[in-house]
């Protein structure tokens, strides 16, 4: 009689964090980790304004698909984005992957904000584009 082979099961953590980028933009980022503290899902990495008092994600990454790729919000009420992987880095370490995404965010909040803005708001209501 052959034995069955038991499968061990992992249960994942979820990890969530953010940070201010300046009062009225901050990122946020969920990732899961198994039981040896190695990071198994990028759930999100978002950039978030402040509109009014609300926080609205215009921008995040996530590997649901196996490989990291961004999504635009494309109207503030609705929750259509647009996917791409343009710039987008092709590193094989989720790790290092998230640390990109999340330096991306950093370095180039302002012209995604901007962006959205201007081109996909049009007229905004209330909604500054600061330069901190």
């Amino acid at each position: 009689m052959k034995s069955k082979k038991r499968l061990k099961r992992v249960l994942y953590v979820k990890h969530h964090f953010n940070f201010q980028l300046s009062p009225n933009n901050r990122v946020s980022y969920i990732y899961k980790t198994d039981d040896r503290q190695r990071i198994r899902e990028i759930t999100c990495v978002s950039l978030e304004i402040k509109v009014n008092t609300k926080w609205v994600t215009i921008l995040y990454y996530d590997d649901t698909h196996g490989k990291l790729h961004r999504h635009t919000a494309i109207s503030l009420e609705s929750s259509i984005d647009i996917v791409d992987y343009n710039d987008v880095t092709d590193v094989i370490s989720k790790e290092k992957s998230l640390q990109w995404a999340i330096e991306d965010i950093k370095s180039n909040y302002l012209q995604y904000k901007e962006t959205f803005v201007k081109d996909i708001l049009g007229l905004v209501l209330g909604i500054d584009i600061d330069d901190y």
